[in-house]
């Protein structure tokens, strides 16, 4: 496995005509590391699978089965069979979770066992001083100190690290290989998982927005993309912060909190038929989108998909 998904990344940077400090630097890893993927030696992890991917253009489902394929339809028997790939990619990726929290259960455990190690020491000091040893056998202060600081980074970093072990599912490895055309989006927790492909950080009043907006979903509506905002505002109002955008195959929802005096918020969202839009215009990290009756100004990363998904919209064709 690692050696088909080595050979392909190695193909792709050729193909693009990258050199590997070149696709390094793009990364913010070392040319060893690059190296060492193409060799089959280990695998990049998650976070940088899913830069690759971006990088080449290409489906983590495409990344792991080391070639590019067709991933929607294709002839068998006449009939056209769906997602056998994409299941296969599934279970690959599935096993590389656990890999990937195996390796991280090591070096948690490993910081542990160094901030033990050197509490251990100290306190082995506070037996020897009990049982009376002698004076030269003993520590001085700024060795406890030294110690006791070298333990409490240890316990730091293990804690640290067992905060990054997030235990993976099958669920969520499905929501990284399907393709988004596929999906529909009707719970809270489906849209924040389809959020998490492209914003790592969601923070917890944005997870709020997210539920709010699942409540309001129609019997017959899905949502199709989601994703998070730094701010908005409509029409000149108050800034709006925290915000979390859903577009469903009817409308567009946007949801976060607003400043009500000096220590309370207050959520609102506001829902938009994707037919009432007339424009969209993007500008730098600002995208406006104008209607009728109002102008709303949305900032916040990677507004360039945003964009292209609304423009895409069928009911937006033609405008």
């Amino acid at each position: 496995m690692n050696k088909i998904i080595g050979a392909f990344i190695l193909s792709l940077r050729k193909e693009a005509k990258m050199t590997q400090e070149q696709l390094a630097e793009s990364l913010g890893v070392s040319n060893r590391s690059v190296s060492r993927w193409e060799n089959g030696y280990t695998l990049p992890d998650l976070q940088l699978m899913k830069e690759i991917c971006e990088l080449f253009h290409i489906s983590i489902s495409e990344l792991i089965n080391g070639e590019r394929q067709m991933n929607y339809l294709w002839e068998e028997n006449g009939k056209k069979e769906e997602g056998l790939r994409a299941h296969q990619a599934m279970e690959v990726m599935i096993k590389l979770f656990d890999y990937e929290k195996k390796r991280k259960t090591k070096y948690v455990a490993f910081y542990f066992w160094i901030g033990t190690i050197f509490w251990g020491i100290i306190l082995l000091q506070l037996l020897f001083f009990t049982f009376g040893f002698r004076k030269e056998l003993l520590l001085n202060e700024v060795q406890i100190a030294v110690f006791f600081f070298l333990g409490l980074m240890g316990q730091a970093a293990g804690f640290y690290r067992n905060s990054k072990n997030k235990e993976f599912t099958k669920k969520e490895a499905e929501f990284l290989l399907k393709e988004e055309k596929y999906l529909q989006l009707k719970t809270a927790e489906e849209m924040i998982q389809f959020c998490r492909k492209n914003h790592s950080r969601i923070l917890k009043q944005q997870k709020q927005a997210f539920g709010e907006i699942a409540e309001k979903l129609e019997e017959e509506e899905y949502g199709e993309f989601t994703m998070v905002l730094e701010e908005y505002a409509i029409n000149n109002s108050p800034k709006v912060w925290h915000a979390a955008v859903v577009v469903t195959n009817k409308r567009l929802f946007i949801s976060g909190e607003i400043i009500k005096g000096q220590l309370f918020t207050e959520r609102i969202i506001h829902i938009l038929k994707l037919e009432e839009i007339k424009s969209i215009e993007l500008r730098n990290y600002d995208m406006m989108i104008v209607t009728d009756k109002e102008e709303i100004i949305l900032k916040g990363k990677d507004m360039e998909r945003l964009m292209v998904k609304l423009n895409n919209h069928e009911a937006l064709e033609g405008k």
